[in-house]
């Protein structure tokens, strides 16, 4: 998988959005600066955390596109896939019930986060885990700040 493309979207969403949510918890409460943070990783994160069990689900076409060896991703670019490429592809797509270019996706994201290009199922896969694990753990996070609104309120 060629490297030189960007993370999947998802992933970055839901890593940013985790990590504004923790801030809820910092000592002292928040700036105003890091309050309009935690609001705007709140709106970016909407779908992830309305939507945990939506992921584009397996499609032929898709999989006659990574099987043709050149892949569009969905942030409008190309990659050329090798036949390693091909098979790991449609292996994490079986296993993980997932469309194949989001499979492809976790595999270039999985390279650019140093994995060797010939082992890299393993880390695409966690890759994919750690996603539904953070958004997850946001929403958790939210509904516990909303179940406790006192605890949570800034200090007069």
């Amino acid at each position: 998988v060629e490297a030189g493309v960007r993370e999947m979207a998802a992933t970055m969403e839901s890593a940013a959005l985790l990590r504004a949510v923790r801030q809820i918890d910092a000592e002292g409460g928040l700036s105003d600066m890091e309050r309009e943070e935690v609001r705007a990783a709140l709106k970016g994160g909407r779908y992830a955390l309305t939507n945990l069990l939506a992921y584009p689900p397996r499609r032929s076409e898709d999989r006659a596109a990574v099987q043709s060896h050149v892949v569009e991703l969905r942030h409008g670019h190309s990659v050329r896939l090798g036949a390693l490429d091909v098979d790991n592809a449609l292996m994490l797509s079986d296993a993980l019930d997932l469309n194949e270019i989001v499979c492809v996706e976790l595999l270039v994201a999985a390279v650019e986060r140093g994995s060797p290009p010939d082992d890299c199922t393993k880390a695409a896969a966690g890759i994919y885990l750690k996603e539904r694990q953070s958004a997850v753990e946001a929403l958790l996070r939210l509904l516990q700040v909303r179940s406790s609104p006192d605890h949570w309120a800034p200090a007069d």
